[in-house]
């Protein structure tokens, strides 16, 4: 349990059960985590937080199973979060907050755990109107998918946006993005299944086991692509 809060005060030193990866697994099935107690307290430059939801994501296995070279071993995965801030400057404890990191879990130790130390400035506040769950499941789906967008050019309305896997995590947060912004988004999937995500206007979804997915998308757009 934490120690009592004092704003600006000594940090707060928290004892937090850890889920632990001891070294480099083979593959996914030979992942092995422990969880183990760690002490944990912030610097001066982050934030002590309770977490309340966390997210698993590819990244944790590929960095688990050493496809990211620069994982460290032994660390704590987990990149996403929501939580409670439970130590750091005044204006910040106990506001409800949710992130992601590029480094959490892979170079450093992460979200999967009771509690996490972050940097201030990868902290945002959480909505009201979000569950924990739903918010620990923004950041790398999200992130993804505005970068991807930021690279190849922010969709307009008007313009036309084809999402190849539109049910992976990342295509739903690429159509929730374009649609948001006004542009229509064209899906692909792999098997005759409707679009799962939220959007802000219709997918058109192009089932590839059955459809030759480069003529439907010419069809859809009047032969511009």
């Amino acid at each position: 349990q934490p120690a009592p809060k004092i704003p600006n005060g000594p940090p707060v030193t928290v004892e937090a059960r850890c889920v632990r990866l001891p070294a480099k697994a083979e593959n996914a099935a030979g992942i092995a985590p422990v969880v183990e107690r760690r002490t944990l307290k912030r610097a001066l430059n982050e934030l002590l937080i309770e977490v309340k939801a966390a997210a698993v994501n590819p990244s944790d296995v590929k960095a688990a199973t050493g496809l990211m070279p620069y994982a460290v071993f032994p660390r704590t995965p987990g990149r996403d979060y929501a939580g409670i801030v439970i130590d750091g400057p005044a204006d910040w404890i106990g506001r409800d907050v949710f992130g992601s990191s590029g480094d959490l879990g892979i170079r450093r130790d992460g979200t999967h755990a009771t509690h996490l130390v972050v940097e201030t400035e990868a902290v945002v506040d959480k909505p009201r109107a979000i569950s924990w769950e739903e918010a620990a499941g923004i950041g790398v789906p999200f992130v993804t998918a505005m970068e991807g967008l930021r690279r190849a050019g922010m969709p307009k309305a008007g313009e036309t946006v084809l999402v190849m896997g539109v049910n992976g995590k990342v295509g739903q947060a690429v159509v929730q993005i374009a649609t948001w912004q006004g542009a229509r988004v064209i899906g692909v999937v792999r098997k005759n299944e409707a679009y799962e995500g939220h959007s802000n206007s219709p997918v058109e979804v192009i089932d590839a086991s059955a459809t030759d997915v480069v003529a439907r998308v010419r069809e859809l757009t009047s032969g511009k692509g």
